[in-house]
């Protein structure tokens, strides 16, 4: 299939009420065999890889916090692998001295700090199983996992300790002790003491165990730990994981690393912060420790995570999506109220790098220059030494990976895996770019194969294999502690069905596509793939989260929203609308807004009508684990959301101004008119659009088409991408060379209106023609040594790339028509403000350049002509990367103007340089037409628009 997996096994067919399932493939990996464990290693659990890092690495930093005085925290503190050491062989004893025997299970609740660890690894000293609890359970939860696991000890944090006070009496017949990760107090030990369980501080409990204490002999089938999965419905489910399955995903991870980048070392530090209680992280943590690396803890608190990263500068980070979109939501933000050439330098140096990366250079070789100077500042963001960046827990949104990868400076690696496959089943190749979007292929461990599920309409054995994502190899879980049915319901003939839906891509790679238990049926029998749809929801600017719903009963979707704050509030400001933002999440006009905005996001996106949202309710409070919303991985909870907002959001509410829905359904009057006015619309944009190019043609006496070699031609002048004329957007500019300015000097303001627009083109015209179209030939030959003459600019080029019709007319305008009313009701009068809209639309950051470029090139051209007598010619010129800025800046008029003299010594320097910096100096002096806001790089996505 590809160059990244190997096939290992033949497809097979339908038979005996089994569905079909596609070819298995492994990693090219490990294309010989899965990977098992070294015969070098003589290791028996992850006890070996703590205490062989001790051996190596006795007095290096290994756990480390910031202490705080006076409510203020200090620098990190460490504890060395060494102190660890010995604190870690005495909680084991201690451990054992309160009746726990290996085999015995342990419990631990509550954030990462150096006692989480400590305790982890005191149990796994004594081969006793370890039970992470989430912080953020609840006490029901809680004592569901302490009962069911047969918990007998427990490590707390210490502001955990009144939650299992207040369930101890239905879990006292296993819970016999409780360790605070801190102090406990005497009131608190006496009320654990009534039911018969002893409690006591960390300090007290270090100072019980002994470090003479024997170690107990383990085997690689011993049970690590029985981590119990969040659920997004029902109970927890203990997965199962023995000691040889977590060895192979860490020492697997590390074969990876080896393989496509490099692994850890002793060099590298950690940023803790992901839940512990979660495998991700606490693979990832474990593989740090078997590299001697360090770990540092943040504080607990999400309101100094950022003031922990800058001070700690880790140089491996994870997050999940949600951490991730924040960071790209908050750089993003930032970008936008920079000023525009600023923005336009950001622009300019993502694209340039991005195209780089798509080319298959590696991020740290696409555009050095670029990453010191523009992207320096994101890299900072996260401490400034950030080398590895991994991502997990939930497909990762295609533009915000796009994004890390090409401003981040590190590797990114995005994976999937479950709790039931000890974490990462896929990983993405580092540095490989075209493995964006997906999750990567199997791990050296693994093996893997889709299924079909024709209900959905996903079949495996076509040339685009899609079906449910089916695993087997050597890092599977055992089961589900005590429920041997669930057990049999995902592991069948060997294979861990795990319920997502998968596409395999041309290099091998897997892209989760889908959620096999998340889609429903509407009355109408269109199925709906929630997941997917809420990705799409999602991406709209003033949403922070929604959580959609629908059933068979109803024929369209609604939704609960939890409006971005700001966005919500600036609307009402400038909207005339009062109140706090709770009621403004409660008024009409607020709804219709939001709800036209998600609307107009998914018709860009392309999702069908039944796709579309008949109504929304909007919640001011967030998404919380507290009431049980979401999960720690910030997974929805379906059933608690649909238990909560069943009553909130009725399909029969009728959304005021908004023709979405009356009585449960659209309206068909509203449909049928608004699909008359938008032929009506479209029919008379075809004609204006038309009529325009074909004015300007006949005037010029040149065809777009023609001149769209020439256009094409100057692509290479600053390494964009150009577009054939008809395909896709092109640059479009309202300014010209009008009478009254100067001859030496260029214009660089843009028209305010269409009607200024086309008064300039058609004094451009006039001027241009006295000058040019009534000469002669010899007339303009012997004129050329005039210095006024030689700095005219070419008519064809001047009069085509200034004419508001150059661009792509019928398809630009018509978009733009759609896409810039604020509904499709809007009547022709408005025709001429969307076509103004769309001045703004095309003029990226590229085009701004190219504009000045193209004009300066034509000085050249000429230049080269008069004293050779010979036609203009397109000269390629290096890319601006790889030259020195003039040491003489380019000095702008009050009015906007730049002398030509000085633009083309400015350009003659820059030619003859060859050992550049990049050229944000050359740019800083340029002025920008008042208001202009270059669009996001990610606005224009699609066949044919470049991004």
């Amino acid at each position: 299939m590809s160059s990244y997996t190997v096939k290992v096994e033949e497809s097979r067919p339908a038979a005996d009420g089994k569905p079909s399932a596609g070819p298995v493939y492994r990693s090219i990996y490990a294309k010989h065999g899965l990977m098992e464990m070294p015969t070098r290693f003589d290791f028996e659990s992850p006890w070996n890889f703590f205490s062989e890092s001790v051996k190596k690495n006795p007095k290096y930093q290994m756990l480390g916090r910031r202490q705080v005085v006076d409510k203020k925290a200090g620098p990190y503190n460490w504890l060395t692998y060494e102190e660890v050491y010995e604190t870690t062989v005495k909680i084991g004893s201690a451990i054992r001295s309160r009746g726990v025997n290996p085999g015995d299970r342990c419990s631990i609740y509550g954030v990462n700090c150096p006692e989480w660890i400590m305790a982890m690894e005191g149990c796994n000293s004594q081969a006793i199983s370890y039970v992470p609890l989430y912080d953020s359970l609840g006490a029901n939860a809680m004592e569901f996992i302490i009962n069911h696991a047969e918990v007998s000890i427990a490590f707390a944090q210490e502001s955990k300790i009144p939650a299992i006070l207040s369930c101890l009496s239905k879990c006292h017949s296993y819970l016999k002790t409780i360790v605070s990760l801190g102090i406990i107090s005497s009131s608190q030990k006496s009320e654990a003491e009534e039911q018969g369980v002893a409690c006591f501080s960390w300090e007290e409990f270090v100072q019980m165990g002994r470090l003479d204490h024997e170690l107990p002999q383990k085997r690689k089938t011993d049970i690590c730990s029985i981590m119990y999965t969040s659920g997004t419905t029902g109970e927890p489910k203990g997965v199962i994981l023995t000691n040889d399955v977590f060895m192979g995903k860490v020492l697997s991870l590390d074969h990876l690393l080896a393989e496509t980048d490099k692994e850890g070392t002793e060099e590298d530090v950690y940023f803790s912060f992901l839940p512990l209680a979660h495998i991700f992280d606490q693979i990832i943590e474990t593989y740090c420790i078997y590299r001697g690396a360090s770990i540092g803890f943040w504080q607990g608190d999400v309101r100094y995570l950022i003031e922990d990263l800058l001070v700690l500068k880790p140089t491996i980070f994870c997050g999940v999506p949600r951490v991730y979109d924040r960071i790209y939501t908050g750089v993003m933000d930032k970008i936008e109220a920079e000023g525009a050439l600023k923005k336009l330098l950001f622009h300019y140096a993502y694209n340039y790098k991005l195209r780089n990366m798509e080319k298959g250079l590696r991020q740290d070789e696409a555009a050095p220059r670029f990453d010191r100077l523009v992207f320096n500042k994101i890299k900072l963001a996260f401490g400034g030494r950030v080398r590895l960046m991994f991502s997990g827990a939930a497909p990762l949104p295609k533009h915000v990976e796009e994004f890390l990868r090409v401003t981040c400076c590190s590797s990114l690696t995005q994976g999937y895996g479950l709790t039931e496959s000890c974490g990462g089943s896929f990983t993405s190749i580092a540095n490989v770019y075209s493995m964006t979007g997906t999750v990567g292929v199997p791990m050296t461990t693994i093996e893997a194969r889709l299924e079909s599920v024709p209900e959905m309409g996903y079949d495996a054995l076509e040339s685009v294999p899609r079906g449910e994502i089916c695993l087997r190899g050597t890092t599977l879980f055992s089961g589900y502690h005590k429920r041997e049915d669930l057990t049999k319901s995902v592991l069948v003939d060997g294979w861990l069905h795990t319920g997502d839906i998968g596409e395999w891509q041309p290099d091998g790679a897997m892209k989760i596509i889908d959620r096999k238990k998340n889609i429903f049926k509407l009355s109408q029998g269109e199925y709906v793939a929630v997941e997917i749809i809420e990705g799409v929801y999602s991406r709209c600017p003033l949403v922070t989260s929604i959580w959609i719903y629908g059933n068979s009963f109803e024929s369209f979707l609604v939704a609960v929203v939890v409006p971005e704050r700001k966005a919500l509030e600036d609307w009402a400001s400038s909207n005339q609308q009062t109140g706090d933002f709770s009621s403004l999440c409660n008024n009409t006009k607020a709804r219709k807004y939001i709800l036209d905005e998600l609307n107009s996001t998914a018709r860009k996106h392309q999702l069908r009508g039944f796709e579309m949202l008949g109504a929304v309710h909007l919640e001011p409070n967030p998404f919380d684990i507290e009431r049980e919303l979401v999960t720690p991985t910030f997974k929805l909870r379906r059933s608690q959301l649909l238990n909560i907002y069943k009553g909130r959001m009725s399909y029969t509410v009728k959304v005021e101004e908004s023709g979405s829905a009356a009585d449960g359904k659209p309206s068909a009057g509203r449909f049928i008119g608004a699909f008359m006015l938008n032929m009506v619309l479209w029919k008379c944009l075809l004609v204006l659009s038309r009529l325009g190019t074909y004015l300007v043609e006949s005037i010029l006496g040149v065809t777009f088409e023609s001149l769209g070699a020439v256009t094409r031609s100057k692509a290479n002048l600053l390494g964009q991408q150009t577009h054939p004329v008809s395909s896709g957007p092109a640059p479009v500019f309202g300014s010209s060379t009008l009478k009254g300015i100067k001859s030496n000097e260029i214009a660089l303001e843009g028209g305010s209106s269409v009607v200024e627009s086309l008064k300039k083109t058609l004094a451009l015209l006039e001027h241009s023609g006295s000058k040019y179209f009534g000469a002669k030939s010899d007339d303009r030959s012997s004129n050329s040594s005039s210095s006024n003459t030689q700095h005219k600019l070419s008519t064809s080029k001047v009069n085509l790339r200034d004419n508001l019709c150059y661009s792509p007319t019928s398809p630009v305008i018509m978009q733009a028509m759609m896409t810039d009313a604020s509904s499709m009701e809007e009547q022709l009068p408005n025709l001429a403000k969307a076509i103004e809209g769309l001045t703004k639309y095309v003029q990226n950051q590229n085009t701004r350049i190219d504009k000045i470029v193209d004009r300066v090139e034509v000085l050249i051209d000429r230049e080269s002509s008069h004293s050779s007598g010979k036609a203009p010619e397109v000269h390629e010129i290096e890319n601006p990367v790889k030259q020195t800025p003039p040491t003489k800046q380019v000095q702008v008029s009050s009015e906007g103007m730049i002398p030509i003299g000085q633009l083309r010594e400015f350009i003659e320097g820059t030619l003859k340089d060859k050992y550049a910096k990049p050229y944000t100096a050359r740019i800083d002096n340029l002025k920008m037409p008042a208001g202009y806001q270059p669009p996001k790089f990610q606005q224009f996505e699609g066949k044919g628009n470049p991004k």
